[in-house]
């Protein structure tokens, strides 16, 4: 596994301000620079540590770790089956289901992932 190039910091302060100071993709505002992480929205596994300001986007930590090495589709398609399962839940007023469904999400990747780092 060889090591990743560090982003310069004129590169960084780029991809900062690409979307108004926020993140890419949640859309919350990222205080400072240093709130943001930057992502690559072409995975490097899949694609190398391409530093081209196209491929970078400005992610706050929560959607950086939960996007992780997915593709944007598949970070959306993992959102969007979360959302749907829960929808379903409550429009069958199975509310017991519903909360665990989003009890089980918040421990096993919310937690797991940003709480526990």
């Amino acid at each position: 596994m060889t090591k990743r190039k560090p982003i310069p910091k004129a590169v960084r302060e780029l991809v900062y301000h690409k979307f108004g100071k926020h993140c890419a993709y949640c859309g919350c505002y990222l205080e400072s620079i240093k709130d943001m992480q930057v992502d690559h929205f072409a995975p490097v596994y899949l694609f190398g540590d391409n530093i081209d300001i196209k491929n970078l986007y400005p992610a706050c930590r929560s959607c950086n770790k939960y996007k992780d090495t997915l593709t944007i589709e598949k970070f959306r398609d993992g959102l969007n089956k979360i959302i749907e399962s829960t929808d379903k839940k409550f429009e069958k007023y199975d509310i017991g289901m519903a909360a665990s469904d989003l009890n089980d999400f918040f421990w096993t990747k919310f937690c797991d992932w940003y709480i526990e780092l």
